[in-house]
């Protein structure tokens, strides 16, 4: 976004840690929600004051038996800075990936790849060397 606010799109609806932590800062705005039941996105967008409920489906990530990936919607969204996904391990490197090449930033569970290999490559990419680089940040929540 071009303005000092800073809008985060959720990939949960399973926790609200973020919510609060965003709510007690004026520049920071929690702008979409995407999971993998779009009713219950809505319903968790609408209880929580998140302007967009987005799908979630599109079929590149492995998750029990289904292919998904997180929505291209959210990736591409001019109005979301960042994406918070406390997502399975496993799906970590290609989330991190995916939003490193088009700019967001991101918030992921610990731990950040799922072996050496992976964080290696990912740490050695060309993007995260140039001035502006998108950030990726252990959402580490402790209360």
């Amino acid at each position: 976004m071009a303005s000092d606010l800073s809008s985060f799109a959720l990939t949960t609806t399973s926790s609200i840690a973020l919510l609060t932590p965003a709510k007690s800062h004026p520049e920071v705005a929690i702008q979409a929600v995407a999971a993998l039941d779009r009713e219950k996105t809505e319903k968790f967008a609408n209880s929580n004051d998140i302007p967009e409920a987005k799908g979630w489906y599109q079929g590149i990530l492995e998750f029990r038996r289904r292919r998904l990936t997180p929505n291209q919607n959210l990736l591409d969204d001019p109005n979301i800075d960042a994406i918070y996904a406390p997502l399975p391990n496993s799906h970590h490197y290609e989330l991190a990936l995916r939003c490193i090449r088009v700019g967001k930033h991101l918030l992921l569970g610990k731990p950040s790849m799922s072996n050496g290999a992976e964080a290696e490559r990912f740490f050695n990419l060309p993007q995260l060397s140039q001035p502006g680089a998108s950030v990726l940040l252990d959402a580490l929540h402790i209360v």
